[in-house]
């Protein structure tokens, strides 16, 4: 993810599906990246994290743990006017995971302009956490 956080100035999300694998190890699957969307559109980014970028790794799938996407930082000024994106897990991103109330674990937003991880699993945000340690994990 910490790749995807690099590029999430672009105005599009990325992300995917947090899984374990058959022999019991957990990672992302990676999701084709969300369409472009400008700031000042008034539109919101959005990504599709089930649409995998490898659809074929399915296979290798033992279960769904959770999911995970970036809120692109980036911003456009127009005039005197700047215009950027909502950082923590907007209304459409409650509703996604609330429909996801069998995923044993919970949902992630990854705000590099915040420098938040937004941990949520339904109506409310659960916690917040500093993004570089959520990123140090594991290493």
């Amino acid at each position: 993810m910490g790749d995807a956080l690099s590029r999430a100035t672009s105005f599009n999300e990325k992300g995917g599906v947090i899984t374990m694998n058959k022999n019991g190890d957990q990672g992302v699957m990676a999701a084709v990246s969300g369409v472009t969307i400008s700031p000042s559109s008034g539109k919101n980014a959005h990504i599709d994290v089930y649409n995998s970028a490898k659809p074929s790794e399915w296979g290798n799938v033992s279960s769904q743990l959770g999911t995970v996407h970036t809120h692109t930082s980036g911003t456009e000024t127009i005039g005197n006017r700047k215009f950027g994106f909502e950082q923590s897990p907007s209304g459409q991103d409650i509703l996604n995971a609330a429909g996801r109330g069998n995923l044993p674990l919970n949902n992630y937003v990854l705000s590099s302009s915040k420098n938040t991880v937004y941990i949520y699993n339904g109506p409310d945000t659960l916690a917040t956490f500093p993004l570089q340690k959520f990123l140090s994990f594991g290493k």
